[in-house]
């Protein structure tokens, strides 16, 4: 280290421990999971009487969204309680948005952590309501396991896409939310759709628009196409229709 100039200050540093925390996670050899000492101020967070308690909730929530199968889906009630500047107006759907969202966060889910010595899969998919994606690794046994959940909801322009057009939007964001994990790793990437047409649509001879700017984008990563029917696919489907 001493030939990169880097310098070790050994009061802020550990070794030989079986796990430690960092940035608010504690990391071990295999895996991630939330502080606890987080995870306790979420479970004691009283149900929000202002605008302002909301959006500290979903800030302390949002930091570990990645745990959480179809996060978009599930803080869109308490989202839509921000967007006035009058007092809040507490609903039904808000209170239990609330509550799953803390009975989600408590539950200690633990992701595995990434090995950049395996090749890596993306598993997305897209729907009316939004869209899904999991980046998931394999054991020596070939088993699936997940590293992180992502889910977002349609913007704009998006809900008037067809379903072709939708698919592949799931794919360029997708390895665009996983570009650290992605770009530039030794092996070739297999990204897992239900759409069958995708590998066709990626061909198009003479690109315009923004399937031009898509494939420009997933141009830079070496990656196949794998085709999953929809009812295997049930993961990141299930992902995709709770990203409204």
């Amino acid at each position: 280290m001493s030939d990169h100039g880097i310098v070790l200050n050994p009061k802020k540093c550990h070794f030989f421990k079986e796990e430690i925390l960092f940035l608010g996670y504690i990391v071990t050899r295999h895996a991630i999971k939330p502080n606890p000492e987080t995870i306790t101020k979420v479970k004691d967070f009283p149900l929000p009487t202002s605008i302002k308690q909301v959006r500290s909730f979903l800030g302390l929530a949002s930091y570990y969204r990645r745990f959480i199968n179809g996060f978009a889906r599930i803080a869109r009630q308490l989202h839509e309680q921000t967007k006035t500047t009058k007092k809040i107006a507490w609903t039904d759907e808000a209170t239990k948005a609330f509550y799953e969202l803390k009975e989600r966060l408590t539950s200690y889910p633990i992701l595995r952590k990434p090995d950049f010595n395996k090749p890596f899969e993306v598993v997305c998919d897209a729907s009316i309501s939004g869209l899904g994606a999991i980046l998931t690794q394999r054991t020596e046994e070939g088993h699936e396991y997940p590293i992180i959940f992502s889910s977002r909801s349609l913007r704009g322009s998006e809900k008037n896409y067809g379903i072709s057009k939708l698919e592949l939007l799931a794919v360029v964001w997708s390895v665009q939310q996983y570009r650290p994990y992605l770009l530039g790793s030794p092996f070739q990437v297999t990204i897992i759709s239900d759409h069958s047409s995708l590998a066709g649509l990626l061909k198009t001879k003479q690109p315009t628009g923004i399937l031009a700017r898509w494939i420009e984008i997933l141009s830079e990563y070496n990656f196949k196409i794998v085709y999953r029917k929809g009812r295997i696919n049930e993961a990141a489907d299930f992902l995709s229709r709770l990203g409204y």
